[in-house]
């Protein structure tokens, strides 16, 4: 079912960033959102399409008909294609992909195919992309608010460490600080940095664990299900601020049984509606991260919850609660 939108003004394709767009076999959800991208008028996109599965005959028919509506793009676009004929996996598709994108622009949007934008997103992304385009400090633009109404903010983004990439955007520059393989985390490995970050022990614990998950799936298993592990350990390792916005720019529509990772249909953060982004934007006076806002997104962007949670209800289980 098509995720309804609130009205926005036309947006015109001047001055609006390549996109990329990362497909497989969902030719509805792609159908939607090349609509939206008609409706930009995007100049420039490049469509990362991975092959598929092997002896999977419905992913055959399903990405065949997918990379049709991308063939049939009729708008004055630039259309650049990556079409995969065997499938390398939703781990490397991305990673390999950005890696060709960023060969030949030094910056760009990124949607993959469940995440549904909002027009607005595109000129939001655009414009900070040329605003940010020389600060090192700035890793990414996330298209998300994850903030779920507890932490209102006054200008039109503030600055996080929380990679939220369910449609974003970055730079060549940014990017070029990415490894798959995570080479250096054996000599980078340490709770004393990850709690000096995190500021909160338990929390830094768990990311621990989470980065000798990621090093290991990376280098051991030729199947690896995931790119974005690697990229928050890329972020935190050199101090990256993502940018949050102030509204949700992204619904995100694919959680639930047939996702690979977002199995839970009732998740909190499944099929967010979507608001328009005010312009002209309002930026923050200083590049400072948001302490209060981090603290919320922990849990309700990475799902952390604290030992005093996980112990309550571990008793309510032992008493058959």
């Amino acid at each position: 079912m098509p995720v309804e939108l609130n009205p926005s003004p036309s947006i015109g394709a001047e001055g609006i960033s390549p996109v990329a767009l990362f497909i497989f076999n969902r030719p509805e959800i792609t159908q939607q959102i090349v609509g939206i991208l008609q409706r930009i008028n995007i100049p420039t996109l490049f469509v990362v399409a991975d092959g598929p599965r092997p002896g999977n005959l419905e992913d055959e028919v399903l990405c065949r008909q997918t990379r049709k509506i991308v063939d049939s793009i009729s708008w004055d676009c630039k259309v650049h294609k990556l079409y995969r004929e065997v499938n390398v996996g939703c781990g490397h598709s991305p990673a390999q992909g950005l890696d060709w994108v960023f060969s030949q622009v030094d910056r760009c949007i990124i949607l993959e195919d469940d995440c549904i934008p909002h027009p607005s997103f595109f000129r939001y992304c655009s414009e900070l992309l040329e605003r940010y385009l020389a600060d090192p400090r700035i890793m990414m633009i996330s298209g998300d608010n994850y903030l779920l109404g507890r932490h209102p903010i006054s200008n039109s983004y503030l600055f996080s460490i929380n990679t939220q990439t369910h449609g974003w955007a970055t730079w060549r520059r940014a990017w070029e600080r990415y490894d798959f393989y995570m080479k250096d985390w054996p000599q980078l490995r340490s709770l004393s940095w990850l709690n000096q970050l995190l500021a909160n022990k338990s929390y830094a614990k768990s990311w621990l664990k989470n980065f000798d998950f990621a090093y290991y799936e990376a280098n051991h298993n030729p199947n690896c299900t995931f790119w974005d592990y690697q990229w928050i350990y890329a972020c935190w390792k050199y101090n990256g601020l993502t940018i949050i916005p102030s509204v949700n720019l992204i619904s995100n529509i694919g959680y639930g049984q047939s996702a690979t990772h977002t199995l839970e249909d009732e998740h909190p953060l499944a099929a967010l509606a979507c608001d328009e982004m005010p312009f002209p934007l309002k930026h923050p006076e200083i590049i400072a991260r948001d302490f209060e806002a981090d603290d919320i997104l922990k849990t309700t962007a990475f799902g952390y919850k604290p030992l005093y949670i996980k112990i309550f209800r571990k008793i309510l289980k032992t008493l058959g609660f």
